[in-house]
């Protein structure tokens, strides 16, 4: 299966949809809106209280689906046009999809669903901040992008460091530069409260992080441990066949590796703060942890790596059968 999207080939996407439909009817035939946490953000409540309730759980769950998807296409595309991976593979989207299906509540829709192209479209402007002659506008984007995703989900705070991280690591240090990444992360704010102020209804308090945290580490059975045991085996797999890829790379592609790194461990946090939002956080973790994990597929083809790829689908399935038993 790896070696047909490693490959150029007309039918890659069909293909893939047939291998998502195939990874993920289960969650269509059996769809669930429930959702553990209370992160904060316009978007969490405005799903929980408004929209879900409201719709069949089959259509929500297909919408979901179909996010994921099509942001695993649009992450491969943009890994491709930035040089991180080859140009005749879908790897990094598939790679996506299993990630995905390893862990079933991934793919309940939530506001982390929604913002995972958010997260996409964050990774890209940042990587446009090398050797760009007018940087200024991406600056105030990324900013803005952060704020808007602040008070749409308020664990997007996280990525705050991230971007100041891939600020330093693109261009030298000017104050100026970081300052207006400050300001464009605060203007998404100050339309809002401007416009709350102006139609009376002046809540200021309801955008600030009010997070619960754990008192003691939460229960968690055997699978779940398991399925994060194969994610560590399969990333630990990538890691030296991109060591390899790293050396054959120009710097720009380095360091858009790097940034895409340091975005995955500033999401991990998501997992534990505020309480009940692993699920989303693991939904977020998709594009940098699938993406990086891909590269454990680019390499030759051998009676390990096909075995690898089955217990990966094997324990996708052990993992949806106890989700929904």
């Amino acid at each position: 299966m790896i070696a047909y999207f490693k490959e150029r080939n007309s039918f890659q996407v069909p293909a893939l949809l047939f291998v998502t439909l195939a990874l993920k009817l289960v969650f269509i035939y059996h769809p669930n809106t429930e959702t553990l946490s209370q992160p904060g953000g316009l978007l969490s409540e405005w799903l929980s209280n408004d929209i879900l309730p409201g719709l069949n759980p089959t259509f929500v769950t297909v919408v979901s689906l179909l996010i994921l998807f099509l942001s695993a296409l649009f992450a491969n595309y943009l890994l491709v046009s930035c040089r991180m991976t080859g140009r005749n593979n879908l790897l990094v989207a598939l790679s996506i999809i299993l990630f995905t299906s390893l862990f079933p509540t991934t793919n309940q829709m939530s506001a982390a669903t929604l913002l995972l192209p958010l997260i996409i479209v964050l990774f890209r402007q940042i990587t446009r901040l090398y050797n760009n002659a007018k940087v200024r506008p991406v600056i105030i984007n990324i900013g803005m992008l952060t704020g808007a995703g602040y008070l749409l989900y308020h664990p997007f705070i996280w990525l705050l460091p991230c971007c100041f991280i891939g600020l330093a690591g693109m261009r030298a240090f000017r104050i100026t530069e970081w300052l207006l990444l400050l300001l464009g992360f605060i203007t998404p704010a100050y339309f809002l409260l401007s416009y709350e102020f102006l139609s009376n209804q002046w809540a200021p308090k309801a955008h600030l992080i009010d997070w619960q945290v754990y008192h003691k580490f939460p229960f968690t059975n055997p699978y779940w441990w398991a399925a994060i045991a194969v994610l560590a085996i399969w990333i630990l797999a990538a890691v030296p066949i991109w060591q390899q890829q790293m050396r054959r790379m120009l710097i720009q592609s380095r360091k858009n590796w790097y940034q895409l790194i340091f975005m995955g461990i500033f999401i991990l946090p998501m997992a534990i703060f505020p309480v009940g939002n692993a699920s989303e956080a693991l939904t977020l973790f998709s594009f940098p942890a699938a993406s990086f994990a891909a590269n454990a597929f680019t390499g030759e083809r051998t009676t390990l790596s096909v075995l690898f790829i089955w217990l990966i689908i094997a324990m996708i399935g052990v993992a949806s059968w106890i989700h929904f038993r």
